[in-house]
C-alpha cells in the first residue's frame, strides 16, 4: 500500500502544478487546492496506515477493528466535505453500529447500504459480490481487507477529482 499512498502524493503534485500553469488561477486559489489535497491525503494515508497494520492478522475481532477504522474515515472525511462541498452529491455518513461484534452478513449488508446498492456509487460491487460468495470462507477476512481498501481509495479518488470545484 506503501506505493499507493506514494502514488497518490505524485498525483496530487501533478494536480497542483496542472493548475498554476492555468490561466486566470489565483495564488489564493492554488493555496486552497493544495491544503485541500494536503487534508485528504492525510486522512487517507492515515487511515491506509492503520489498515495495513492489520492485513496480515486474521483475529475475528478485527473484523469490527476494520469497520471502526473505515468509520473514522468516514467521520473526518465527511466533516471536512460539509464544510468544503455543501453541494457534494453523495453524503458520506457514518456508520451507525450499535452492534459491536458484526457478522460478515452484517458487514456485507453495511457496506451494501453505505456504496448504495446497485447504484454502486463506490464503484466496490464486484468485490462485495465476491465478499458475499466467502462468508463462511477462511479468506473472508483478506477479501474484507482489500473491499475496505478499495472503498477508501474509490472514496478519496472521488474526491480528488471535487478538487474542480473549489476554483
Amino acid at each position: 500500500m506503501s506505493g499507493l499512498i506514494e502514488d497518490r502524493a505524485g498525483i496530487n503534485q501533478n494536480i497542483i502544478e496542472f493548475y498554476k500553469i492555468q490561466p486566470g488561477v489565483k495564488e489564493l486559489q492554488l493555496e486552497k487546492i493544495e491544503e485541500y489535497l494536503i487534508l485528504m491525503s492525510s486522512f487517507y494515508q492515515d487511515t491506509i496506515g492503520e489498515l495495513d497494520d492489520l492485513k496480515d492478522d486474521q483475529s475475528t475481532d478485527n473484523l469490527n477493528v476494520i469497520i471502526d477504522i473505515l468509520n473514522s474515515y468516514i467521520n473526518l472525511v465527511g466533516v471536512e466535505i460539509e464544510k468544503i462541498f455543501p453541494d457534494f452529491p453523495i453524503r458520506l455518513e457514518p456508520i451507525e453500529n450499535k452492534d459491536f461484534n458484526l457478522n460478515e452478513i452484517q458487514i456485507i449488508e453495511i457496506l451494501q447500504g453505505l456504496n448504495k446498492g446497485d447504484r454502486d456509487i463506490w464503484q466496490i460491487k464486484g468485490n462485495l459480490e465476491e465478499l458475499a460468495e466467502l462468508v463462511f470462507e477462511d479468506s473472508f477476512q483478506s477479501q474484507f481487507w482489500l473491499t475496505i481498501s478499495q472503498l477508501i481509495s474509490n472514496i478519496n479518488a472521488e474526491l480528488t477529482v471535487w478538487v474542480d470545484n473549489l476554483l
